[in-house]
């Protein structure tokens, strides 16, 4: 009866999936499903085999929605089997399934379930490793050893965040692991299995032989093939490739997957977990040894990843990680539930007289769990509910697309531009004209072959390693027309829409004003719509970093607009941004203001300096003191603060700016 409850669940989970692509590395994994790729490294082998088959086998429904299964499917497998888990180390059957059940409405797990990602499986994988070891200190069955042995495999072929797990698993085996070793045969057993499920990592080199367009690392060589399993090119334990140490960050980010866990669970989850850590040991105590010593390794290895939280992007890489920590933290919630209901509910209903009262208080430590995972479930459905028909993230790589002219050069080296665009010109083939570039890509020989196969007239005799090389080749290829998702160290820049457009010198691009003016005017006035999003959209991380992305490419024309001397219709543009779309970040309202100031609007430009308070601003960001000086020598020059706002401008350090910034 209970397992059926999973299974509509389950139906009710297909039924929410993403029929769109989504944010992160999910439009990503919707390409990989229809070009039989590599998902960036590690290559997640296992991940990136099954959804291709998924996705030519189902006949119906979207490549996205295709591939979602394989995030809803494991989690409520996840969820049955951490149910399990808690039966067998003897919590009250209900308690674990309202736990489990109370697992599958948290935020980041729902989320999760329904758009392409690959913790869901990683998951799995783990909760039913774990599961087999505790069945197998309970039974003694050698066959349990290797059937775990095989889904470790499968674990190295798909996340390499399971050997957080592995310490745990030693720990838990620890009274067993004499006999296991002394056992030749089993131990021979269990490596074979390993090495099978190890063996998905085939796909990657048969598919890289079969030249897939993605393919990051030509995992069909040697040196390839390492550098994709080892994740050389960012760092095995990195959440990105220029991560270093900070312990400042660190700490910070600490403190932050604190601050999510809090969120997610409630104080009264919180209650729960910090009850359960104290009763673990009188459980079990091996397995107690087990969650805690991977409780610690997960821990470890957010504050060794060092993710710098300072925008939505990186605020939703970070909460994905903390979806395998979620496991462990619902089994000793669970814990804590079934201590406090055996240790001091049922004393109370014990205490109770009144046989009508006490046949209620029976039910009632139950009905008030029910009214939790409720509460839960009611709150984040509200946001959860939005993501089946979500197509921010679609309109975004085809408004990409779009802004490039015919024949034109793209070169990407954010995730959600890479990703997003990548779909649409591999995944749904469109705009063959369109030559897309992963800048990161660009210095690998494999990468470059396949590009020109795509594009023999292009010029591109080697792989690009230097920005002189980088520079010549824009150059020999200046006929298509060059452009960026974000501005790069050579030639002239402007902004081109969503984009940054490539002119040699300023010379080249003020001799194409006229016409830069007008196609950036035909974007934003025809093209498109800046998403503005709801209270309930603005809870999910990508959704947030693609209206940052929008508001800041407006921003950049409003900037243009400064620079060509428009200042009626950057005015009109910096209004909107402040005043519609609540952006009130320093650039924004500086050079709002400045504007303002310079239009001699001195009464409007009063009202945006008490809006947003000077000197707090110029506390926050230094380099604010020069447009509110600026501000005060004409709307206000007897204001006290000038002198104190010239000694601060001096005392300035300017960092180097783009032209466009000067204003």
């Amino acid at each position: 009866m209970l397992a059926a409850v999973f299974v509509i669940i389950n139906s009710f989970f297909i039924f929410l999936q993403s029929n769109f692509i989504f944010g992160g590395d999910s439009a990503e994994y919707s390409t990989v499903a229809q070009t039989w790729g590599i998902a960036h490294p590690p290559g997640y082998p296992l991940y990136s085999f099954l959804i291709n088959i998924a996705n030519r086998l189902i006949p119906f429904g979207t490549t996205p929605w295709k591939v979602a299964l394989l995030s809803s499917i494991p989690t409520v497998i996840t969820a049955y089997v951490i149910y399990r888990i808690l039966c067998l180390i003897k919590l009250h059957k209900y308690i674990a399934f309202a736990v489990s059940i109370l697992y599958l409405f948290l935020f980041p797990i729902w989320q999760y379930a329904l758009i392409p990602e690959v913790f869901a499986l990683h998951t799995m994988l783990i909760s039913l490793i774990t599961y087999l070891l505790l069945m197998f200190i309970k039974k003694n069955d050698k066959r349990l050893l290797i059937v775990a042995s095989l889904l470790c495999g499968l674990s190295i072929s798909h996340h390499h965040i399971f050997i957080l797990f592995l310490p745990g698993w030693i720990a838990l085996l620890w009274g067993k692991v004499r006999k296991i070793y002394a056992d030749k045969q089993l131990l021979m057993r269990m490596g074979v299995f390993l090495c099978l499920g190890a063996s998905v990592y085939l796909y990657t080199i048969i598919v890289s032989l079969n030249n897939t367009i993605i393919d990051w690392e030509n995992a069909k060589t040697l040196e390839g093939f390492f550098r994709l399993i080892t994740r050389s090119a960012y760092g095995p334990f990195k959440a990105y490739s220029t991560s270093g140490a900070n312990i400042v960050n660190q700490l910070s980010d600490m403190v932050s997957g604190i601050t999510f866990i809090l969120l997610d669970f409630k104080p009264l989850g919180i209650i729960f977990i910090g009850l359960g850590m104290y009763a673990s040991r009188k459980f079990t105590k091996q397995f107690s040894n087990f969650l805690f010593i991977s409780l610690s390794f997960h821990f470890i290895f957010l504050f060794y990843t060092n993710f710098a939280l300072t925008n939505s992007i990186s605020e939703g890489m970070f909460e994905r990680f903390l979806i395998p920590l979620y496991v462990i933290l619902i089994i000793f919630l669970g814990m804590g539930m079934d201590y406090f209901y055996k240790k001091y509910y049922l004393s109370i209903v014990a205490a109770i007289r009144n046989a009508n009262l006490k046949n209620i208080a029976k039910v009632g430590y139950f009905l008030f769990l029910g009214i939790f995972i409720f509460s839960v479930a009611q709150q984040n459905y509200k946001t959860i509910s939005l993501i089946a028909q979500e197509t921010t993230f679609d309109q975004f790589g085809k408004d990409i697309v779009n802004t490039v002219p015919q024949g034109g050069i793209l070169s990407t080296q954010g995730d959600t531009t890479t990703f997003t665009t990548s779909y649409r010109l591999y995944g749904l083939k469109e705009r063959k004209d369109l030559l897309l570039f992963q800048l990161g890509l660009m210095g690998k020989a494999n990468y470059v072959a396949l590009i020109q196969k795509r594009f023999p007239t292009l010029v591109l005799p080697e792989p690009v390693k230097s920005s002189e090389q980088y520079k010549q080749f824009i150059e020999h290829n200046s006929k298509r027309g060059y452009y960026s998702d974000g501005e790069m160290s050579i030639g002239t820049w402007r902004p081109y829409g969503l984009l940054w457009k490539y002119y040699p010198d300023n010379a080249a691009a003020s001799s194409d004003s006229a016409v830069l003016l007008a196609d950036n005017k035909r974007f934003w006035e025809q093209t498109y719509t800046i998403p503005l999003l709801s209270p309930y959209e603005k809870n999910i991380f990508h959704l947030n970093s693609v209206g940052e992305y929008y508001l800041h490419a407006y921003q950049n024309y409003a900037k243009l607009l400064v620079f060509m001397n428009k200042y009626s219709e950057a005015e009109i543009v910096l209004k909107n941004i402040v005043d519609r779309y609540k952006r009130n970040d320093p650039q924004s309202t500086a050079t709002y203001m400045n504007i303002l100031v310079h239009e001699k609007k001195c009464l409007q430009a009063t009202q945006v300096a008490k809006q947003i308070g000077l000197d707090d601003t110029i506390k926050k960001y230094p380099g604010f003191v020069k447009s509110a000086l600026a501000y005060l020598q004409a709307c206000d020059p007897q204001n006290r603060a000038v002198p104190k706002y010239i000694k601060q401008l001096l005392e300035y350090e300017k960092g180097a700016k783009t032209d466009l910034n000067s204003f």
